[in-house]
């Protein structure tokens, strides 16, 4: 049988396949086999799409301040445009999200990838592009929100979960959130290495041309846009369409579908036992993300941590790059050990440390202003950004495990996947979206 909410999620090594699961070609019905292989080649251009998309994501995130900055924000309101222009991307990916389920549904998943991601791509590339004044702001903003409308976070999800099988997802969703750290991880290094290349960086990368000197932000879009146009090509190659468009229906019978797939499947979804708990725990993994990059980058006179984009762009792909390394042995070994609950447990358990990190972080940061704490000052913030970004990505070790849970809740009810992973992706966008905006 499937897993239910009263059968364990993990390590189910005699489950045998599920009907709502079909077994791959390759693999004869009447075989019955124990365990599914993974299915690699299918993977990849998803595994690109998870790269992609927290790319274009995190790209923004060290060089938001100075960007700022060079349109001449004024200091006082640096913290505030910053926060919306992090999360201009995903309140635009929280608003589209119906939209995009209601579509992958009708014409198939992988058309939605393309032409979203296509549009997505274009939008990314144009945020570097912003002027000096007003106007250059709001045109960040702008197009870090239409950024928004690509729909592969949300497609991603329910890609895998047609894809995988009970007795392999387990395999595959342990690769799932440190693949798309991946994207984290080059985001980070991409934007604080090549931002401001003028007068910085070797003439090879820019750092001679009076083009990155009058747009000096728009290097890491630009790299951060080619990325996603190869992968584009990779997928339109290699993608393999999941789910087929339903055949023609009569124009009422179509009308009462959309009304049903806009209002009433999210009312079905939420009746599933126990899938509120389970996207709240989805949420919790969000609170915080966006909030500790504003306090790190802005000034400590502006009750800040006051590091450099290149420097916490640095420090923020070497840790992402410890969680690639660490978290498909260390989730697996924990859950081995203590089970899948303890597990999730332990992890979101460290979220409040993070929390209350930020303010810790402030008063170190204070007491190093006027030449307090010595020559350890420094290294004293420094042991405050490693602290709360360790946790970060240990914590971050629940979230394939949450995604794990939704797909296992609706698992039996194939029709309302995609809806159900635009459910998910609009609490996970909403509390990316306004925790940055808050704490601006």
């Amino acid at each position: 049988m499937p897993g239910t909410e009263q059968t364990p999620l993990l390590s189910h090594s005699d489950l045998p396949p599920s009907p709502s699961r079909p077994l791959p070609s390759h693999v004869s019905s009447d075989q019955q086999p124990v365990s599914v292989p993974v299915p690699y080649l299918q993977l990849l251009p998803i595994f690109l799409i998870r790269i992609a998309g927290p790319l274009t994501y995190s790209l923004l995130f060290p060089f938001v301040i100075p960007y700022l900055e060079h349109l001449d924000v004024a200091p006082g309101q640096l913290g505030m445009y910053a926060g919306i222009a992090e999360g201009s991307l995903m309140i635009i990916s929280a608003v589209t999200a119906p939209m995009w389920s209601s579509l992958a549904d009708k014409y198939g998943r992988k058309k939605c990838v393309i032409y979203g991601w296509s549009f997505g791509t274009v939008a990314s590339a144009l945020v570097g592009f912003g002027k000096s004044g007003r106007k250059g702001v709001w045109w960040v903003i702008f197009w870090r929100g239409a950024a928004g409308v690509n729909p592969t976070g949300l497609l991603a999800r329910v890609l895998i979960a047609e894809i995988s099988h009970p007795t392999n997802r387990a395999k595959i969703f342990a690769l799932y959130s440190p693949i798309s750290s991946i994207g984290f991880m080059l985001g980070s290094l991409i934007g604080g290495s090549l931002a401001m290349p003028y007068g910085r960086l070797p003439w090879y990368l820019g750092g001679s041309n009076a083009f990155w000197k009058e747009w000096p932000c728009a290097l890491p879009c630009l790299v951060g846009v080619a990325f996603s146009l190869v992968s584009l090509v990779i997928c339109q190659i290699l993608l393999e369409e999941t789910r087929r468009p339903p055949p023609e229906t009569p124009e009422d019978d179509s009308k009462d579908a959309v009304r049903k797939g806009s209002l009433e499947l999210m009312k079905e979804i939420l009746r599933l036992p126990g899938f509120g708990v389970k996207i709240s725990l989805y949420a919790a993994m969000f609170a915080l993300d966006g909030v500790f990059v504003i306090c790190v980058l802005t000034s400590i006179e502006k009750g800040g941590l006051g590091f450099t984009s290149s420097i916490y762009g640095t420090f923020s792909a070497i840790f992402c790059l410890s969680f690639i390394l660490i978290s498909p042995f260390l989730s697996p070994y924990l859950q081995s050990r203590i089970g899948f609950r303890n597990t999730l447990t332990l992890i979101t358990g460290i979220i409040p440390l993070e929390a209350l990190m930020i303010p810790f972080g402030q008063f170190i940061a204070r007491c190093t202003l006027h030449g307090g704490m010595g020559g350890g000052g420094a290294i004293a913030r420094l042991v405050v950004l490693v602290i709360q970004e360790e946790a970060k990505y240990f914590h971050m070790m629940g979230w394939p495990m949450s995604d794990q849970l939704i797909v296992e809740a609706l698992d039996n009810h194939p029709d309302l996947l995609a809806t159900g992973s635009a459910m998910t992706s609009i609490v996970g966008t909403t509390c990316r979206a306004f925790s940055p905006g808050i704490t601006g």
